[in-house]
């Protein structure tokens, strides 16, 4: 429970580690650091806190103190430690009301009550935001330094709900640029391999990949326009509202619009405050050609009963032109038709798999055909980060004209500095029309779906309910054109169980600007969705010429 807490890559400090079981349940990409009385192995940071010993400096983004604090002779001496670290704290603490009543006999020196243990963190500094009770009277709660400077118009009070908000509109693995030197509300709820670089003023220009200005409410128009149209990249800024929820538009949106941006998804960060992301506009699409005979070899899991690979299927054959002579092959279990072939095109939108890149059947094949687009996505992105993995995913970039891009995170964790690589979004999405659904009723699809119905009448039974769950993402794609809310499970590695495969947040990031929480039902905002169809349409017209073009 207490893991839930802490953001994918986070640097994570645990005091009183004890056994270390914590490090067991860690989000993707997390880095742990144990701290004790004695050490537990060679990482184990060595400290008597009764002493007055204290990792002063430690490099963390978050702090956790279990089973700890009722050990502590002098509790506030400690806690103001804590707070010079200026990190979250997630602790648990049994309270003497309702804990065990032989306190002494279990080593614990200090009984505090509830409402005293939290008036000790908040005259340490360390305002308790959000606490659960457990069994047996223990409370488990996430602290958060107050700010060392006042941000003005009601927003210290809102502090952790503007950083945890601005969090999700940012993706993972991406650079930052902070104007104003804010990224201390951001940073302890960051997306996994965001980086955060900070400026005073607006630069001339920038290699980050989207830019942060949680100071914009105190500026003005001039100066929001000038960071948008100077460094091109989308933007994420406070502004003020004119109502609780409604933000103040009616300057700050024809401005940006005229600069060529976008507003992508606003959120209210305090009643006086919004928060706002806005994207450069999309370019038009642009005109495709005809193109004449070649063979073309689709290599993919179309065999699959899979949804998502069943739809996949269609829409490749949809795309490629009359003059194209197809053969389809598959990696599981390993069938490619023998000849030559003038285009490789590497899967049909769905995943690919490192176990299949890096066959050695496939290498070959990879290397003795003269063109090759991948049209795919990844999941359980720490596999490409293994050696072997980024050789293999490597050597398709290397060689392809263009790797279609699943999703934006794709291209930032893999795709940087390419110029091969675009964002081609979930293409599945083209095959979903909006619609209003008919059953008010909830529908749960189970992971392992149904093949027995049709493709058409499968989306037609997902597209009547008014709400949906779903472990699978192509059903839960095709729910989102219709759903009025919805909810995901997310998929988790069967080699690691607590690897998330990331497909879901990366999906939702795409669509709405933002991450949800899995296992939480949530309201869909279907022009978001139209929105995303319709670049995602705009982008099929470009690989449907660039495919004629190969051809040629």
């Amino acid at each position: 429970m207490a893991a839930a807490y802490v953001p994918a890559g986070a640097r994570v400090l645990d005091l009183g580690c004890g056994a270390m079981i914590l490090e067991r349940y860690l989000p993707a990409g997390c880095t742990y650091q144990p701290c004790d009385m004695v050490a537990h192995d060679d990482r184990t940071l060595v400290c008597d806190f009764n002493a007055g010993e204290f990792p002063d400096g430690a490099e963390c983004d978050i702090v956790f103190a279990l089973g700890l604090l009722e050990h502590l002779a002098d509790l506030p001496a400690f806690l103001a430690r804590l707070r010079a670290l200026g990190k979250p704290v997630i602790f648990s603490y049994s309270v003497a009301e309702s804990g065990p009543q032989d306190r002494s006999a279990l080593g614990w020196v200090n009984h505090h009550k509830h409402d005293e243990i939290l008036g000790l963190f908040d005259a340490a500094g360390l305002p308790v935001y959000l606490g659960t009770r457990l069994d047996h009277g223990q409370i488990l709660g996430r602290a958060e330094p107050k700010p060392l400077a006042s941000a003005g118009a009601g927003l210290d009070a809102a502090a952790t709900a503007l950083g945890r908000l601005a969090a999700r509109m940012l993706p993972a693995h991406a650079e930052v640029l902070d104007i104003g030197d804010r990224a201390g509300l951001v940073s302890p709820f960051r997306p996994m391999g965001c980086s955060f670089v900070s400026a005073r003023e607006i630069p001339d220009r920038t290699s980050a990949d989207i830019v942060l200005m949680l100071e914009a409410h105190r500026a003005n128009v001039a100066d929001v326009v000038a960071a948008a149209g100077t460094l091109g990249k989308p933007l994420i800024c406070t502004w003020p509202a004119e109502s609780p929820g409604i933000p103040n538009m009616s300057a700050l949106e024809p401005a940006m619009k005229q600069a060529g941006f976008s507003l992508q998804c606003a959120e209210q960060a305090a009643p006086s405050l919004s928060l706002l992301k806005w994207v450069p506009a999309d370019a038009s699409a642009r005109a495709f050609g005809q193109a004449p005979v070649k063979r073309v070899l689709v290599m993919s899991h179309f065999n699959s009963a899979n949804f998502g690979d069943r739809l996949g299927y269609h829409i490749i054959t949809s795309l490629l032109p009359a003059n194209a002579q197809v053969s389809f092959g598959r990696f599981d279990p390993w069938r490619a038709p023998e000849g030559d072939y003038d285009l490789l095109i590497l899967g049909i939108g769905t995943s690919l798999l490192v176990k299949d890149a890096r066959d050695p059947r496939f290498v070959e094949l990879l290397e003795r055909t003269p063109k090759v687009v991948g049209i795919f996505g990844t999941q359980f992105r720490y596999q490409y980060r293994h050696p072997l993995g980024v050789e293999a995913l490597e050597r398709i970039l290397s060689k392809a004209t263009t790797w279609w891009a699943r999703y934006e995170e794709d291209v930032l964790a893999f795709g940087k500095g390419r110029a091969n690589v675009r964002h081609l979004g979930d293409w599945l999405i083209s095959a979903f029309a909006m619609t209003t659904p008919s059953v008010d009723k909830s529908l749960t699809i189970p992971y392992e779906v149904p093949s027995e119905l049709s493709l058409d009448r499968m989306i037609q039974k997902i597209q009547s309910y008014r709400e949906v769950e779903s472990g699978r993402l192509h059903p839960f794609l095709c729910a989102l054109t219709s759903a009025e809310r919805v909810t995901f499970q997310e998929q988790t590695s069967a080699e690691e169980s607590h690897q998330e495969s990331g497909k879901f947040r990366s999906l939702l990031y795409d669509i709405f600007g933002q991450a949800f929480e899995a296992g939480q039902a949530f309201r869909v905002d279907h022009a978001a969705v139209r929105r995303y169809k319709d670049k995602v349409d705009t982008n099929i017209q470009d690989l449907r010429a660039e495919l004629h073009r190969l051809l040629a």
